[in-house]
């Protein structure tokens, strides 16, 4: 595996959210002269602590586009 070629895994736990199931994806970056080399894009994930259904406080990894929407306030 040469030093541009990202791995097409997920190996380790903080590149996935828990909740949103959001992974890194893969694809290619194209330049002017349509060279075509490989690419990963990650999902902004960030390790947050919750309280739990039982009370007791849990880390959890999380993409931020979830943590906005568990943030806003309920429409009634």
């Amino acid at each position: 595996m040469s030093r541009n070629t990202p791995a097409r895994e997920v190996k380790t736990i903080w590149q996935s959210s828990e909740f949103t199931g959001k992974k890194p994806s893969f694809g290619s970056n194209v330049s002017h002269s349509k060279r075509h080399t490989k690419r990963m894009w990650k999902p902004n994930v960030q390790v947050k602590t919750i309280i739990g259904e039982d009370g007791k406080p849990r880390r959890v990894h999380i993409a931020a586009s979830h943590l906005r929407t568990m943030y806003k306030t309920p429409k009634k």
